[in-house]
């Protein structure tokens, strides 16, 4: 079915023409594609005049240097490795005169750094068309022909920098075949290609050289048709997100004496997501095209004005993938790089924790993050992970050594826990280790001095020791039990030392101080008998002193102060017979001070002849002492008085 009209190429009827199998009218007709074969005694190939798509087309074939599609291995390799992920396109061009044009890319990253590409061209007729003879008259026989073009090719990343941007470099190897009804002819050829890709100014370069050598077909007739030697330089850049614009300079022909000098330029403008506006220029033609983007699918059409005429081209294609445009490629940057952060942030918290298995598994994320947003791995990122390897190793090492000091298997934990440090010298925690196993070892030597000072009674020196060697290793059994036995001997040593400083205050008369000492020496040895005595005598020796001031007090007719003082004295406890027999003194003090009070209090009654309240205070008196000779007196007095004054 006729879609659009088109004139049948050139290269197919030129052909035609060398085996004379065309007519005169067939042969004339000029061929609208600016790419041909320069030489006059070899036929184009049409396989190598239209492209990929009517998107390569519409854009003037201005392609070289944009490359952000798996049409990039047709027209440079080297395009390939600008993407990471699987790319995809098909087409089928729709066109008169019964020409076919299929063609395929595919693209399939296999490592961080290559890229493998497969692509198929298949032109030709779609049906036979009779033969006519020189003179135009059919011989009543017809003829077909059919071209392909397989293409393998291998994209690679030299290098790649946030200042300079990615390079890489692509090499295609080439089968072609041209098969003119049952004469069929194939032959070999390379193209080779580079790229430089500059995100940091939105612009791409692009260098090819194609067909070096070239494919080389010798028909039956003795006639050959050839690829040219071409060279292609290209650029392309986004000044704004929305348009590309491309331009692209050829030689075509190199190996003939006057090889042609191409150039052309393109632009794509992308007002909304489905949709793409081409136009495209070169010295011989003005393009223009469209290309509608429906899930996975690419409609594209192309309309070519020529010298020749006037020209169209519908491409169908679905693609699998596509290489990120540069603001895709930026924005996908800025989010691997914000994960990577992160990433790195919680795997330094790790390193610093010694959790090396979690920063291990945090580091694989890492890699990865490089892979899939830069698909290059820096040589640190890989020789950390590998250090991190025996960081695990060394970690398992040390729950060995620690399970191993644990059952006091101390010479094999040492053993271990070498290893550990030959493997990660920065291991905190195995330092912690180490010298508690060092620890050990000195306090294991120590215990047989604290045993030789426990068999010779000297107890502090052994509790001084133990207490140094439980800072060393608190858990040890041998100390527990050691300290255990000699604690009380301990206790004991030290309460007599402090008796000592107690008998010294004693003889300089500072009896609280004494006392104080004594009563620090029964904290550590409540049973201590000689503190205990020292304790009664000073009790004693006190209660006796303030017991003389009270008396002081008494004979000096400060009768209500030396009751005072008895009052206070006979709360205190006492301690020894000493101390009681001068309780009860204190007691009798106190009655012979409480008698003397009444008696004076009596008298002053009498003398104011208050005969009522002198009876009141000698009955007291006689209560508190009853053998009192001056309260017996007081009260004859009162009855003398008293009868005297009665009627």
């Amino acid at each position: 079915m006729t879609l659009f009209r088109t004139r049948l190429p050139a290269a197919t009827l030129a052909l035609a023409a060398l085996l004379g199998t065309a007519s005169r009218a067939q042969a004339q007709i000029v061929n609208p594609i600016a790419i041909t074969q320069p030489t006059a005694d070899k036929a184009g190939l049409f396989s190598t005049e239209v492209g990929m798509t009517a998107r390569n087309l519409s854009m003037g074939r201005a392609f070289t240097g944009v490359l952000d599609d798996a049409s990039a291995l047709y027209f440079n390799p080297a395009g390939l490795a600008l993407g990471t992920q699987f790319l995809g396109a098909a087409s089928y061009s729709f066109m008169d005169l019964g020409v076919r044009y299929f063609s395929g890319a595919f693209a399939f990253p296999f490592t961080e750094r290559f890229v493998l590409g497969v692509g198929w061209i298949n032109t030709g007729l779609a049906t036979k068309i009779d033969k006519i003879d020189v003179f135009g008259i059919p011989t009543g026989e017809t003829f077909g022909q059919d071209e392909n073009l397989v293409t393998v090719g291998l994209g690679i990343r030299l290098f790649q920098s946030d200042k300079w941007g990615l390079i890489t470099t692509g090499i295609n190897a080439k089968l072609a075949t041209l098969a003119f009804d049952s004469d069929v002819s194939a032959g070999l050829g390379l193209d080779v290609g580079f790229a430089w890709d500059l995100p940091r100014i939105a612009s791409r370069f692009g260098l090819s050289f194609q067909n070096v050598p070239p494919p080389k077909m010798t028909l039956a007739t003795g006639r050959a048709a050839s690829y040219p030697i071409n060279m292609r330089l290209g650029y392309s850049t986004r000044l704004i997100p929305k348009l590309l614009l491309a331009a692209e300079f050829d030689l075509i022909g190199l190996a003939h004496p006057q090889p042609q000098f191409g150039a052309g330029v393109g632009a794509e403008w992308t007002p909304i997501r489905f949709l793409s506006l081409n136009a495209g220029w070169n010295l011989t033609e003005l393009s223009l095209g469209t290309s509608l983007h429906l899930l996975s699918f690419d409609v594209g059409y192309a309309f070519i004005l020529g010298s020749g005429g006037a020209s169209h081209h519908l491409s169908l294609g679905y693609v699998f993938g596509r290489i990120p445009s540069l603001e895709e490629r930026d924005q996908k940057k800025r989010d691997g790089d914000l994960a990577y952060r992160e990433l790195d942030l919680a795997y330094r918290e790790k390193i610093a924790k010694e959790d090396y298995r979690a920063a291990s598994d945090l580091m694989s994320q890492l890699i990865q993050n490089r892979k899939a947003y830069t698909s290059t791995v820096e040589e640190a990122l890989l020789l950390a992970q590998k250090e991190l390897g025996m960081k695990i190793r060394s970690e398992e090492l040390y729950a060995k050594a620690d399970k191993e000091y644990k059952a006091r298997q101390f010479d094999k934990a040492f053993e271990t826990i070498q290893e550990v440090y030959r493997i990660n010298p920065d291991y905190r925690k195995a330092v912690s280790l180490k010298e508690k196993i060092i620890n050990h070892r000195e306090v294991s030597e120590r215990i047989a001095a604290i045993r030789e000072h426990v068999a010779k009674r000297r107890y502090e020196e052994a509790d001084s020791m133990i207490e140094y060697c439980l800072k060393l290793e608190a858990e040890n059994p041998d100390l527990a039990a050691l300290k255990k036995q000699v604690k009380p001997f301990v206790a004991e040593s030290i309460s007599r030392k402090i008796l000592e400083e107690a008998a010294l205050f004693v003889k300089i008369g500072n009896r609280p101080k004494a006392l104080e000492k004594v009563e620090d020496a029964l904290k550590y040895w409540p049973e201590n008998p000689d503190a205990k005595a020292l304790k009664t005598r000073i009790g004693a020796e006190e209660l006796s002193a303030r017991y003389a001031r009270a008396f002081e007090a008494f004979k000096a007719g400060r009768h209500e102060d030396a009751i005072a003082l008895c009052v206070e004295l006979e709360a205190t406890k006492a301690e020894g017979t000493e101390s009681a027999n001068i309780l009860a003194d204190i007691r009798k003090l106190k009655n012979l001070a409480n008698s003397r009070l009444c008696i004076v209090k009596a008298k002053a009654a009498l003398d104011a002849s208050d005969f009522k309240a002198a009876e009141t205070q000698i009955k007291k008196a006689l209560e508190f002492d009853p053998t009192n000779p001056e309260a017996l007196e007081t009260y004859e007095r009162y009855k003398s008085m008293k009868a005297l004054l009665s009627p």
